[in-house]
C-alpha cells in the first residue's frame, strides 16, 4: 500500500511538471509584452496604503508603506492544465514558473528611494487566475518628494501625490488604468485606498483621489496615474508650543505698565526678556521647515508680537523722559527765613536742606536769578524779616552770599 501511494506521488509530481512547461509555448519571451500594435493589453493598478510614517516637512518627502496590486492578462499562456484560483485565494504562483514569466516595467517617477519588504521572505505574491488574468501583490516602503508650500503655515494644506508609470512600453502596447470603480475589477479594487485605522501624528488625511494624464515623449504616447493625497496639518500642537505661549509673553510685558515709572532696570528687563523669547520661537518655528524665502503665517504672527513688545518699550521710553523733564521743572515754593534773600526753588531728588548765613534754604544743582528788579523786590521785602518767596530760581548747591 505504501509503494502504491509513492508512486501515485511521483505520477503527480512528473504530472505537474509537465503541466508547468506547457504554460509557456515554445515561442514565449519575458521580455516582450502581451500586447501589440493596434491590440495593446491593459494593466490594472490598485495601492492600499497602510501607513503614511514620515512626512518631512524640511526635506519635502514623505514615506509610503502599502500593497501595490496589479492585475492583466497574457494570452500566450496555457493554464488550462492549472487550477484556477480566485482573488481571495493564498496559493501563489511557483517561483520557478514566475521567473519566466513577464511582468510590467512599473516605476515610481517621483520616489527617491523605495524597497520591497523581504522580512522572512520577499512580500511579493503572484497567481493566476481565470482567463488568463495573472495578479501581483507586493509591499513597498517608499520615500516620495513633494513640493509643499508653507504661506499658510501651520495652518497650511499639502497636495502630494505619487506618480506612477511605465519604463519603456508606450500606450500602443500597454495601457494602464487604476483599478477603480469603471473597471473590470471594480468589486475587487477601488484605485487607492487607506487602512482603516491609519493616522498620521502632525497631519489629518482625506480620501485619496486618482486621475490618469497622457504625455508624449519620441512621438508616442505614455500613460501617467497619480494618486493624490491631501494633508490637513492639525493646529493644536502649534496652539500648544507658539500661539498661547508667545500670547503670555506679549501679556507679560505689557505688565511693566503697572511698574513704577523710575523702576528702570525692573521695566527694562522685563522688556528685553521678552523680545529675546519671542526671538527664539521664531527660530524654533522656522527649525522644521526648510530654507525658504518667503513669510509664513506663523511668522507674521510671531513678528506681530514682536512689534507689540518693542512699543511696550518704546513707551516706557518716552514716558520716562517725560516724566524726568516734568519733575525737573515742577516748582515747590519754600517759605524759608531770609534775610539778604528768599528763594524759590526747584524740588529734585538729592536735595537737602542746610543753613547758609542765617538763611534756611535747599540746596540742588545749579542756581540762576531772575532780572535783578525782581531780586531787588524781593529783597527789600525779606530785609523787614518777612517770610517770602523770591524770584530766583535755585539750580545749585551754593547759595549767593549776601549782596552777590
Amino acid at each position: 500500500m505504501l509503494i502504491l501511494e509513492l508512486l501515485m506521488y511521483e505520477i503527480v509530481i512528473i504530472a505537474a511538471k509537465v503541466c508547468e512547461e506547457n504554460v509557456f509555448p515554445p515561442d514565449y519571451n519575458k521580455q516582450a509584452s502581451p500586447g501589440v500594435v493596434g491590440n495593446p493589453a491593459h494593466l490594472y493598478i490598485d495601492l492600499n496604503v497602510m501607513d503614511i510614517d514620515r512626512i518631512d516637512e524640511a526635506r519635502m518627502e514623505f514615506s509610503i508603506q502599502g500593497y501595490f496590486r496589479e492585475v492583466w492578462k497574457d494570452s500566450r499562456l496555457n493554464l488550462s492544465c492549472l487550477a484556477y484560483n480566485n482573488f481571495d485565494s493564498d496559493t501563489s504562483v511557483p517561483e520557478r514558473i514566475t521567473d519566466r514569466l513577464w511582468t510590467p516595467d512599473i516605476v515610481f517617477d517621483n520616489a527617491r528611494s523605495g524597497v520591497l519588504f523581504s522580512l522572512s521572505v520577499p512580500n511579493r505574491y503572484i497567481a493566476f487566475l481565470k482567463s488568463g488574468t495573472i495578479f501581483r501583490s507586493s509591499r513597498y516602503n517608499l520615500v516620495v518628494g513633494c513640493y509643499m508650500n508653507f504661506m499658510f503655515y501651520p495652518m497650511d494644506v499639502q497636495e502630494c501625490f505619487l506618480k506612477i508609470s511605465l519604463l519603456t512600453t508606450p500606450d500602443h502596447i500597454l495601457l494602464i488604468h487604476w483599478a477603480s470603480d469603471d473597471s473590470l475589477y471594480k468589486n475587487y479594487f477601488k484605485g487607492v485606498t487607506f487602512a482603516h485605522d491609519m493616522q498620521t501624528l502632525k497631519y489629518d488625511l482625506l480620501p485619496p483621489r486618482t486621475y490618469t494624464t497622457k504625455q508624449v515623449w519620441f512621438k508616442v504616447n505614455f500613460t501617467y496615474l497619480y494618486a493624490n493625497f491631501t494633508f490637513v496639518r492639525k493646529i493644536s500642537g502649534s496652539l500648544l508650543n507658539v500661539y498661547i505661549p508667545s500670547t503670555l509673553v506679549v501679556f507679560l510685558s505689557w505688565t511693566s505698565f503697572w511698574i513704577d515709572v523710575e523702576a528702570v532696570p525692573a521695566r527694562i528687563t522685563l522688556g528685553v526678556t521678552s523680545l529675546l523669547t519671542l526671538v527664539t520661537q521664531m527660530i524654533q518655528a522656522r527649525n522644521n521647515l526648510p530654507a525658504i524665502s518667503y513669510m509664513t503665517a506663523i511668522d507674521l504672527w510671531l513678528f506681530s508680537c514682536l512689534l507689540l513688545v518693542f512699543c511696550s518699550i518704546l513707551a516706557y521710553t518716552f514716558t520716562y523722559r517725560k516724566h524726568t523733564v516734568n519733575k525737573k521743572s515742577e516748582v515747590t515754593i519754600f517759605f524759608i527765613n531770609c534775610f539778604p534773600f528768599a528763594w524759590k526753588t526747584i524740588n529734585s531728588p538729592g536735595a537737602s536742606y542746610g543753613e547758609y548765613d542765617g538763611c534756611e534754604a535747599v540746596s540742588i544743582l545749579q542756581w540762576q536769578c531772575t532780572r535783578q528788579h525782581d531780586a531787588q523786590r524781593v529783597d527789600a521785602h525779606c530785609r523787614g524779616g518777612r517770610r517770602y518767596t523770591s524770584y530766583c530760581v535755585v539750580l545749585s548747591s551754593r547759595l549767593p552770599r549776601e549782596g552777590s
